[in-house]
């Protein structure tokens, strides 16, 4: 997956619209549209984008979408599987150690 989708699929976890990442980046809402479009970005704005995402710049880097999934369903309240049954602070610690 290249950077600019790791950057869009964080960016919809955290329920932030292309405008309210624009603003903090001080872009227009079609540039910064073109940042989550390319499959290279600069580092600097790999730093800054990751600070508002509130992550570490690597953990935007090494973002695997496949794994958020996986546990996203493994953590669902609604998946009754008894194996995948976990309390809520449980559930944060976890979400919190892929993003």
């Amino acid at each position: 997956m290249n950077i600019g989708l790791k950057i869009k699929k964080i960016r919809e976890f955290k329920g932030y619209s292309q405008e309210f990442m624009a603003s903090r980046l001080n872009v227009s809402q079609a540039a910064y549209s073109k940042i989550e479009s390319r499959k290279l970005v600069h580092m600097l704005r790999v730093m800054s984008i990751a600070d508002i995402l509130e992550i570490t710049p690597l953990q935007l880097l090494n973002f695997d979408e496949t794994r958020l999934i996986k546990e996203e369903i493994k953590l669902s309240p609604n998946f009754e599987h008894k194996d995948f049954k976990t309390q809520g602070s449980e559930r944060e610690r976890e979400r919190e150690s892929y993003l």
